[in-house]
């Protein structure tokens, strides 16, 4: 969670962005807000939430969660950092912030029986120049282990 990081250490607005897209056979709408929001907005309104990802093969896992009230139309509500809405693929770009995030994939009007593909995409910053980091870093804890053992090679002779 990005709450866990030491803000002066990263700023989560400099890791990246997000793109969520969606795709469904009806009008969609696809939004981030903050978790406590989002619980709020469908507390007691029945759910599927995604719990797990699996990535080889790639698999979510849902939890059901039970619920009679009716949801209400997402773009009504004042809570979302990002949405879109509407007929054909929807995508919105996020940049992160510090706290608990939830992002949601819903019918338009707010109806059950929610049919969607939805793609996530990451882009990180500074990829390029920590790979290079860590590269380098690498080859010196290479080369500091093979002094250690060429010295550790001669006191054994002698």
């Amino acid at each position: 969670m990005l709450e866990e990081w030491p803000s002066w250490l990263i700023k989560p607005e400099r890791l990246g962005r997000l793109r969520i897209s969606a795709d469904g056979a009806g009008p969609l709408f696809v939004g981030i807000a903050r978790t406590a929001d989002v619980d709020s907005l469908l507390a007691g309104v029945a759910r599927d939430r995604v719990t797990d990802v699996d990535s080889d093969p790639f698999r979510p896992t849902y939890e059901r969660v039970a619920g009679t009230a009716a949801a209400a139309a997402p773009t009504d509500a004042k809570i979302w950092a990002a949405s879109s809405s509407g007929a054909g693929e929807q995508s919105f770009v996020w940049t992160p912030a510090e706290g608990n995030w939830t992002i949601v994939v819903m019918n338009a009007d707010g109806a059950p029986g929610v049919v969607a593909d939805v793609e996530a995409g990451v882009k990180v910053f500074h990829l390029g120049w920590l790979a290079a980091g860590l590269l380098a870093a690498g080859g010196v804890l290479v080369l500091v282990a093979v002094g250690a053992i060429y010295a550790g090679g001669i006191r054994g002779r002698r």
